[in-house]
C-alpha cells in the first residue's frame, strides 16, 4: 500500500514529461458567500479578490493545479428571532489560501483555447478580523477546507481568463449547520512558457 504514492507520482511524471506545461499568473474580483441551511443567520456575499496562479500539464486533455491567495469581506447577519428581536450584523474580513486540483479538456482553435475542467480543493485560512467581542470568534470556525471546483476559461494569444467556482464539502462555521463555503472568481492573466 506504501508504494501507492509513488507509483502514482511516476505515473504522473511519465504522462507530464512529454506534455506541454504552461505557467499562467492570475489575479482578479471574487464574490464569496456561505449556503447558510440555518434559520437564525444570513451570510450576505462579499467582494474580494484572488492573486496567484496555476500550472497547466497537457494540451487537450489536461491536469491544471493552482495556489491562490484570497481576501475577502462579507456580512455575518442574525435574524431577528425569539430573545434577539433587533438582530444584528457585522462585517468580516478574511484571507485564506487556496489549492486547486482539476482534471480538464480543453478545445484548441487558431489563436484561442477553451476548457472546462472539474476537480478538487483545498483552502486554509490565514486571516480573519472581525470587531471586538463577535458574532463568530475565530477559535470557533474550521480553517480548514475540502471542496470541489469547476472552471470555465480561454486562452486569446497569451492572455488568459478563467471563471473558477469552488464549494467546500464542510461547515465554515460548525455552530452554524451547512455554512458550507463557496466563491466565484474571474482570474485574468498571462501564459508563460
Amino acid at each position: 500500500m506504501k508504494k501507492f504514492p509513488v507509483l502514482l507520482i511516476l505515473i504522473l511524471f511519465a504522462v507530464a514529461a512529454p506534455a506541454q506545461i504552461k505557467l499562467n499568473p492570475k489575479f482578479g474580483p471574487a464574490i464569496t458567500g456561505l449556503a447558510s441551511a440555518d434559520d437564525q443567520f444570513e451570510f450576505n456575499s462579499g467582494w474580494g479578490f484572488t492573486a496567484g496562479g496555476d500550472v497547466r500539464i497537457g494540451d487537450k486533455f489536461l491536469f491544471i493545479t493552482g495556489a491562490y491567495w484570497q481576501s475577502h469581506a462579507a456580512e455575518l447577519i442574525a435574524v431577528p428571532v425569539g430573545n434577539n428581536p433587533s438582530g444584528y450584523s457585522e462585517e468580516i474580513n478574511y484571507q485564506k489560501v487556496h489549492f486547486s486540483f482539476l482534471a480538464a479538456y480543453q478545445l484548441n482553435l487558431v489563436a484561442v483555447k477553451m476548457r472546462l475542467g472539474l476537480g478538487t480543493s483545498y483552502s486554509k485560512m490565514t486571516y480573519w478580523k472581525a470587531r471586538p467581542n463577535a458574532i463568530i470568534d475565530k477559535d470557533l470556525l474550521d480553517p480548514n477546507m475540502m471542496g470541489v471546483d469547476a472552471l470555465v476559461g480561454v486562452d486569446v494569444l497569451f492572455i488568459s481568463a478563467d471563471l473558477h467556482f469552488s464549494y467546500g464539502f464542510n461547515s465554515f462555521i460548525p455552530e452554524i449547520d451547512g455554512s458550507n463555503p463557496w466563491w466565484l472568481g474571474l482570474n485574468v492573466g498571462i501564459t508563460l512558457l
